[in-house]
């Protein structure tokens, strides 16, 4: 059944249609965040809602840090998709704008939902959130329906880079449907042999990620300024140790 669900949504090939139903599966993180406003409500009722809040506290890279770095990858790590989204726009849309405005939209909302989070649940909160409601409640259940739909309406978007690249070698020699649900049975077979879900996107995307997105960047950036004969900038040199520091520090930290 879920191979075939995810197969009908791969089929979608038009960006348009791509983006209207990964928006619509985002919206139903709605019912997560309303879920923990019912939640919060109620502890509020009780006297025990932000309890235990601290607003700013560095523990420094424990061993915690690298769930973090994992986690936080994951789901800000959306360099080849801005990428493979970029190349089908029309030619003098400003990809720019839309990054900004997404990420900007997206970043608010995300940290409003860990802090209402921390709030409700403090040390003790789950590095998903749905798991910290009561066990068999409907609070939980209407969670988890929700994440299915989010993960499914939104898989087509997450593998477009996937499927892009391996169209390219392949479709000469076999239809790209063949293709795209051949790799939906593969992720999926994936998914089954490596069942713990957070600790193969705290390994996979410190990794893949974190090389993509922080290390590889500020290394090309300065190699193709010499390259040019163009000075950096003073400030881009310590900037780009910064960066480049980070992304090697949270995959070590996500391996050990």
């Amino acid at each position: 059944g879920l191979w075939l669900a995810l197969s009908v949504v791969s089929l979608l090939r038009s960006l348009r249609e791509v983006a209207v139903i990964s928006f619509i599966g985002l919206l139903t993180y709605l019912l997560v965040f309303a879920a923990l406003v019912v939640e919060s409500v109620h502890r509020m009722g009780e006297g025990t809602f932000a309890q235990h809040f601290e607003m700013i506290r560095w523990d420094g890279p424990g061993p915690g840090w690298g769930n973090w770095f994992g986690i936080s990858v994951f789901a800000f790590g959306a360099f080849p998709i801005a990428v493979a989204v970029n190349d089908d726009l029309e030619e003098g849309t400003d990809i720019y704008s839309a990054v900004r405005w997404s990420f900007g939209i997206a970043g608010l909302f995300c940290t409003v939902f860990a802090l209402v989070g921390y709030a409700c649940y403090g040390d003790e909160t789950k590095r998903v959130i749905h798991f910290n409601f009561p066990e068999d409640s409907l609070l939980r259940k209407v969670s988890l329906i929700a994440l299915v739909v989010v993960l499914v309406f939104t898989y087509v978007l997450q593998m477009n880079p996937v499927f892009k690249f391996s169209e390219g070698y392949l479709r000469q020699y076999i239809h790209i449907y063949y293709i795209r649900t051949i790799i939906v049975a593969l992720t999926i077979a994936i998914a089954v042999v490596l069942p713990h879900v957070v600790m193969a996107i705290q390994v996979a995307e410190s990794l893949s990620t974190a090389t993509i997105g922080l290390i590889m960047p500020p290394v090309v950036y300065l190699a193709a300024c010499r390259f040019a004969h163009h000075q950096a900038h003073i400030l881009e040199y310590p900037l780009a140790v910064a960066v480049v520091g980070i992304g090697i520090l949270g995959c070590w930290r996500s391996l050990i």
